[in-house]
């Protein structure tokens, strides 16, 4: 390579990172939020609050390392545990620790220079590595094609709207790593495969494998890039029975890299065999218990529209990408006359198709697995705009080569912009969780334990530095469930009961009573007679009723109804509004058909004018007559919360439905009528206090409760 080549080389990837780095600087301005609200989203000293509940998890998991040298909160009999998390007795440590190693090593060399507190190295670290992954593909391409190909891959990779979002300043979590490691490993496995010298093969095989455990000490589904790289062998050596392709270097390389890979993960420790099957894992999201599925609630693992794929990955990618991948196999069998791809074979081309097809699988479980599929399109995109540049070049329209690249990249850099500032229009900090939070902290005692559902779990963790029933790590477990049963029923004392034995004895209660009853059937029903009784009664009902000894009935009560009582507080925020009908449809599960029961469940804005109340979703109310109507049927009954005080009017026995319209929030819901007394209902929609639930803190989304009296 020329200087002049290296320079302008140098310079396009120096654009590159500019474009991908100050585009993400931008979301720091909170730009969707007006200006003299953005203070109420910063810290002290002015830096936006973080975007995700996993980036606090991270967040904290650093400071462990930071400050005692692993990632956990304590070793017990030598394994390392995190005890804020799924308290008691919290879970062993068993998460890739590439994300907290980097972000220490970067902290320290900071602060070897000036004191810059962790949370501001969390908060634009992403910002710092993501475009990175932009000049990793303009290396790439630039093996393959030409530096205008290679330049287009690398700014539809930075700004390639699902992966610009998930690694914004704030955004502190291991998406950075999806794009830019399994670039990496496709160029390296691309170099392999294309050289004929042995040393070099073997060099670059066993590269691949070293980078390839550095994927998975950074991500658990780095296992699809390996599992992709092995079927796409097993695909190369059928095919090469029927179009004689020589395997010869595809063998070695495969054979190296795969032997350097598990030895790694086998004989070093560096990460573990299960996480090989994660890929298979999430093939199918659900589990043969009947204990209720709780990832069907969780938004990124539904199945995406086409049009938030298109979205997603952004349209200039996608089109390209496709292209490419259609176009590419017929260069291939002329390629003598296209001197950019003299290297690129087809073991390499059906890596790309298979990763490729492996990517549009995924999406049936989650538009978050849209990371898998970018990175081979990327690929395919740079390759076909290449070699269309290269058409024109020898074409023609030579002399018009450089004026339609430079509007083809200024178009997409419009493009490109206009949707990522819509995306940075929409992004909004945490606010009231993180004062909420913080109250906690300094106003609660240091063993009282944190009671809500799984959303903010992380946060609260992290900022509270209190201990959690589950989080986003540990949701899809029964205490969820049960968590939900808590909420959704209209028994407070079963609340209380519920919220009792989890606080005090985990899951132990659940797992000893089920494996007297070997029914997961049976064992809910018995909860829900026993917990919101006192102890005595309880053991009435368990002999009595359900004939249990009386040695088993002591074993069951004694986690149960335990004599000792840790302390804890309820927190309710309004998000949880949003995802009320998951609160209902797993808290009143089917355990006998093993499904949800679909209960009616709405919610929204209230317009509220002079004579009426309307809303978006069909729901109409005469302020005269007081006559509702939602959907054209009139509701069960209606309450109405305004100016801190609560109406119920009933009006029609007939209907399924309960309508509350929060005329102060100007919001409604509408739910099926047997949940309208619910825990949930009291606290969440009404914020009013209940029976044993007190307000001690409330910001404007954001209740803190503590129960009032020992009611069993």
């Amino acid at each position: 390579m020329s200087r002049k080549e290296f320079a302008i080389s140098f310079c396009l990837i120096l654009i590159i990172f500019i474009v991908g780095f100050f585009f993400r600087v931008e979301s720091a301005n909170l730009t969707g939020i007006p200006a003299d609200e953005r203070a109420h989203y910063e810290d002290q000293n002015g830096l936006p609050y973080m975007y995700e509940m996993d980036s606090y998890y991270h967040y904290r998991l650093t400071s462990n390392f930071i400050n005692h040298g692993y990632l956990g909160d304590a070793i017990v009999n030598g394994t390392e545990y995190d005890l804020h998390s799924y308290f008691p007795p919290g879970k062993t440590m068993n998460y890739p620790p590439m994300l907290v190693y980097l972000t220490a090593t970067i902290f320290y060399l900071v602060n070897f220079f000036s004191e810059i507190p962790l949370i501001y190295i969390c908060y634009w670290f992403t910002a710092f590595i993501a475009p990175l992954s932009g000049a990793i593909a303009y290396l790439f391409i630039n093996r393959i094609t030409n530096k205008y190909g290679a330049f287009i891959a690398g700014i539809l990779t930075v700004l390639a709207p699902f992966y610009f979002v998930r690694t914004v300043p704030g955004w502190f979590d291991t998406d950075v790593f999806i794009i830019l490691f399994p670039l990496l490993i496709s160029w390296i496995i691309f170099e392999a495969t294309s050289t004929d010298k042995n040393n070099k093969l073997l060099l670059y095989s066993i590269l691949a494998g070293i980078v390839t455990v550095l994927f998975a000490l950074s991500w658990d589904g780095w296992a699809y890039i390996f599992l992709i790289i092995i079927l796409s062998f097993l695909v190369y050596f059928i095919s090469s029975i029927f179009f004689k392709f020589k395997i010869t270097n595809s063998l070695k390389v495969f054979a190296v890299f795969i032997s350097v890979v598990l030895f790694l993960i086998l004989f070093t420790g560096l990460s573990n065999l299960d996480s090989l099957l994660f890929p298979l894992n999430f093939i199918e999201l659900s589990s043969n218990s009947v204990w209720p599925n709780i990832y069907l609630s969780i938004t990124e693992l539904g199945k995406p529209s086409l049009m938030s794929v298109i979205i997603g990955i952004g349209p200039f990618l996608l089109g390209l990408g496709i292209l490419g991948l259609i176009y590419i196999p017929l260069y291939l069998k002329k390629k003598e006359k296209y001197k950019f791809l003299n290297q690129f074979n087809w073991f390499f081309y059906i890596i790309l198709l298979v990763w490729v097809l492996v990517g549009v699988f995924s999406l049936i479980k989650g538009i978050r697995f849209i990371l898998i599929l970018m990175p081979p399109l990327i690929i395919t995109s740079g390759i076909i705009t290449g070699l269309f540049l290269d058409f024109l070049n020898n074409s023609n329209l030579k002399d018009k080569k450089q004026l339609i690249a430079l509007v083809f990249i200024v178009l997409i850099l419009i493009f490109s912009a206009s949707m990522i500032n819509d995306f940075n229009s929409k992004l909004k900090p945490m606010d009231d969780e993180m004062d909420a939070g913080i109250w906690i902290n300094e106003n609660t005692s240091n063993n009282i334990i944190i009671v809500s559902d799984w959303g903010y779990g992380h946060l609260f963790t992290a900022i509270s530095n209190r201990p959690v029933l589950v989080d986003g790590s540990t949701q899809n477990s029964p205490r969820t469930y049960l968590i939900y049963r808590a909420f959704a029923t209209d028994n407070e004392t079963l609340s209380v009961g519920i919220f009792k034995m989890l606080t005090n004895s985990g899951d132990l209660g659940y797992l000893t009573l089920n494996g007297y009853t070997e029914n997961t059937t049976e064992t809910v029903q018995i909860l829900n007679d026993i917990l919101g009784v006192d102890n005595y009664t309880a053991k009435e009902v368990l002999i009595k009723k359900y004939e249990f000894s009386d040695e088993r009935a002591d074993n069951v009560l004694k986690y149960t109804h335990p004599a000792t009582e840790n302390s804890y507080v309820l927190v309710t925020y309004d998000d949880m509004i949003k995802s009320g009908q998951w609160v209902f449809n797993f808290g009143d599960w089917d355990f006998v058909n093993n499904a949800n029961k679909k209960f009616v469940y709405s919610y929204g804005n209230l317009k509220i004018n002079k004579n009426n109340i309307t809303s978006n979703d069909g729901l109409f109310m005469d302020l005269e007559t007081r006559n509702i109507l939602w959907n054209n049927t009139s509701p069960y009954s209606i309450i109405i919360v305004k100016n801190g005080s609560i109406e119920k009017i009933n009006i029609n026995n007939e209907s399924n439905f309960s309508v509350i319209l929060n005329i102060d929030e100007k919001t409604f819901v509408v739910m099926d009528k047997q949940f309208e007394d619910s825990l949930f209902t009291k606290l969440v929609v009404e914020k009013d206090e209940s029976k044993f639930f007190k307000k001690i803190y409330k910001n404007q989304d954001v209740t803190v409760w503590r129960i009032e009296v020992n009611v069993i």
